[in-house]
């Protein structure tokens, strides 16, 4: 079922709130790729998205009474698009694979472009990642 329990919403975070979520100690539990993400607790490396709350977001899905997250996902503002969506979803990482739709219908609802597959297991998708952020380094993102 796609409903949502009284506490869990979905919220699109801008600036230090971004460093906020990456940080381990705010994931409900360290399940998923959420868990396992590579870039947990690496503030240093996260100034691209904290310094440019213009053009990117991060998009969570967190218990409202805990403040703990389950899900996120960046949103890049889109300078030009295919077709009439301003924001791209990039990959979701979740505590349970089951709430990546969840982010989906999300994206649709909204009218955001999303990463679909959502994996970095082929070249393709290695490939389309590196070339979204060679193209927000060129756009001084």
């Amino acid at each position: 079922s796609l409903e949502m329990n009284d506490t869990l919403e979905f919220k699109i975070v801008k600036g230090d709130d971004i460093a906020k979520y990456y940080n381990s100690s705010n994931y409900l539990n360290n399940n998923g790729t959420l868990g396992g993400s590579c870039m947990s607790d690496e503030r240093g490396k996260l100034k691209l998205y904290t310094e440019n709350d213009d053009k990117v977001g991060l998009l969570i899905l967190h218990n409202k009474e805990t403040d703990k997250i389950c899900g996120r996902a960046l949103i890049w503002k889109l300078k030009k698009s295919p077709c009439d969506a301003k924001y791209f979803m990039d990959r979701v990482y979740t505590n349970n694979d089951s709430d990546v739709i969840k982010f989906k219908k999300f994206a649709i609802e909204n009218k955001f472009l999303y990463k679909q597959p959502n994996n970095l297991n082929n070249k393709f998708n290695n490939m389309f990642g590196m070339i979204m952020k060679y193209i927000a380094l060129i756009n001084k993102i």
